[in-house]
C-alpha cells in the first residue's frame, strides 16, 4: 500500500507499507530518492538505507527511548509526535516512562495496571493498538489448530467472542488447506511444535479470512452486550474493530 503524505510547506513523501500491522518497507521522497527502512525484530525502524547503504541508524532502549532517526516511524515502527512519546492508535505512549499516558479504553479488559505497556516485556511483547493483546490461532503440538492467549480478558463476554474470532479463522484454515500450505504439519508430515503460528498466506485470503473473524466477534459481541460490566468498552472495541477491519483487510463493514 502506497501513502502520500504532505506537509504545509509543500514536501511530499510517498511511504509504501507491507501486507502486515506498522509495516512501513519505504519512502520515496518528492525527488524521486528511495529509503529503506531496516528492522529489528519488534519492527522498530533501526536504519535507513539508500542505494545499499545505511545512512541514519538508531537504537533503542527497552521501551523504546533514544531513538533518533531521520524518520516519522521509528519504536516498533509507530509514529513520534514529539520527543519519545509515539502514537499506538487508541492512547499514545511515553518511551521514556516505559508507559501508556492514559488508561486502557478497554477498562478492566486490559488487566489491574491499566498504563502498562506490553505487560512490562517490551523485549518480547509491542501493543500497536494501544490495546490489551488478545487471541491468536496456532498450533496444538499434534497436527491440529488451537487458540493460544497472550492474555484473557477476565469478562467472559470478551474472551468468548475473541475465541469466536479465532475459531472462525480455524474454520477457513481447515477448509481452505491451499490458501495455508503447511499449516500445522512440516512438508514431512510431523507435527509443528505446540504454539508455532507462523502461517503464510496470500494477502487476498487472508483479507477474507480476516474479514469474516472480525465480523464474527463483533456480531457476538453486540449479541451479549446485555453480560458486559460496561456497554461503552464494547461499543468502543466494535468501533475499534470495525477500523482495524477496514484499514487493514480493507473490509466492508458498511453493514456490520
Amino acid at each position: 500500500m502506497r501513502v502520500r503524505e504532505r506537509d504545509g510547506y509543500g514536501t511530499r513523501n510517498d511511504y509504501i507499507f507491507g501486507p502486515g500491522v506498522d509495516e512501513p518497507l519505504a519512502r520515496q521522497s518528492i525527488s524521486g530518492t528511495v529509503t529503506y527502512f531496516a528492522v529489528d525484530g519488534l519492527g522498530s525502524i533501526t536504519a535507513l538505507v539508500e542505494n545499499g547503504t545505511p545512512v541514519d541508524g538508531s537504537r533503542y532502549r527497552p521501551f523504546g527511548s533514544g531513538g533518533a532517526l531521520s524518520s516519522k516511524y521509528g519504536y516498533t515502527a509507530r509514529e513520534l509526535v514529539a520527543g519519545d512519546v509515539y502514537y499506538y492508535r487508541a492512547r499514545y505512549y511515553d518511551a521514556f516512562l516505559g508507559r501508556f499516558v492514559s488508561e486502557d479504553p478497554l477498562g478492566y479488559e486490559a488487566g489491574i495496571n491499566s498504563s502498562a505497556y506490553a505487560f512490562g516485556d517490551p523485549i518480547k511483547n509491542a501493543d500497536p493498538m494501544g490495546l490489551a493483546p488478545s487471541a491468536h490461532v496456532c498450533c496444538d503440538g499434534n497436527g491440529g489448530f488451537t487458540i493460544c492467549w497472550d492474555v484473557k480478558p477476565q469478562q467472559q463476554i470478551f474472551v468468548g467472542c475473541m475465541e469466536a474470532h479465532e475459531k472462525d479463522h480455524i474454520d477457513f484454515m481447515t477448509k481452505n488447506p491451499g490458501a495455508c500450505p503447511g499449516q500445522c504439519k512440516d512438508p514431512s508430515g510431523k507435527p509443528r511444535p505446540a504454539g508455532w503460528n507462523q502461517f503464510e498466506m496470500a494477502p487476498d485470503e487472508r483479507n477474507d479470512m480476516e474479514c469474516r473473524g472480525y465480523q464474527t466477534e463483533i456480531k457476538c459481541l453486540m449479541k451479549n452486550i446485555g453480560q458486559a460490566l460496561s456497554k461503552s468498552d464494547v461499543l468502543f472495541r466494535v468501533n475499534m474493530l470495525k477500523a482495524k477491519a477496514k484499514q487493514d483487510f480493507k473490509c466492508d463493514t458498511a453493514n456490520w
